[in-house]
């Protein structure tokens, strides 16, 4: 799997979301909100991904001092 952040969306104003690529099927199979519980107050980019040991990916925020986690175990 492929990961990559949705910097901008079709348009600024649209929700964030993680997206997975699966390169053997070569589609995009996960779409996942970066603010499911709606916390940012303005639309932010999103900028860095990072996954831990454990395969726990983040997400950081350009301007937004914030970071995003997506648990692997709790998806």
């Amino acid at each position: 799997m492929i990961w990559l952040p949705e910097h901008r969306g079709r348009q600024n104003t649209a929700e964030k979301r993680l997206l997975g690529f699966n390169s053997k099927t070569e589609e995009w199979t996960q779409q996942i909100s970066m603010d499911p519980d709606k916390w940012f107050a303005i639309r932010l980019s999103s900028s860095v991904v990072a996954m831990d040991s454990k395969g726990n990916i983040y997400v950081g925020w350009i301007m937004g001092g914030a970071l995003s986690k997506w648990d692997r175990e709790t998806r």
